[in-house]
């Protein structure tokens, strides 16, 4: 649970010093949205940089996911459709639940549905 808590609270910091930029000038995207609807994601984004989603950027995002050849950083773990849900598959229910009860508020503050 530690993780839970670590992520919690990195991603309330985020959001407080979010707080002070406009709103305008930072946008969120899941990565759940990116790895799942990756064009429409990547379109969306795109629009908000106000710059147009090339052919050839558009090929690569949906190579990369189609292919699930994106890593997490230096830990190099692959993401794909298979992980957008794993930790609720994988952990035991009373492990998913008290996961929900610490990251719950902060989810619903970044536009995560139940």
């Amino acid at each position: 649970m530690l993780l839970a808590h670590l992520w919690a609270a990195h991603m309330n910091a985020v959001l407080q010093v979010n707080s002070y930029l406009h709103k305008e000038s930072i946008r969120f995207i899941h990565l759940e949205d990116l790895i799942l609807n990756p064009r429409e994601t990547a379109e969306s984004l795109f629009r908000f940089l106000g710059v147009p989603l090339s052919p050839a950027a558009e090929h690569r995002i949906l190579t990369v996911a189609r292919t699930e050849q994106f890593s997490l950083g230096v830990s190099g773990e692959i993401v794909g459709a298979k992980i957008v849900d794993a930790w609720e598959r994988e952990l035991r229910s009373e492990d998913t639940d008290r996961i929900k009860d610490i990251c719950g508020p902060i989810m619903t503050k970044l536009g995560y549905d139940d």
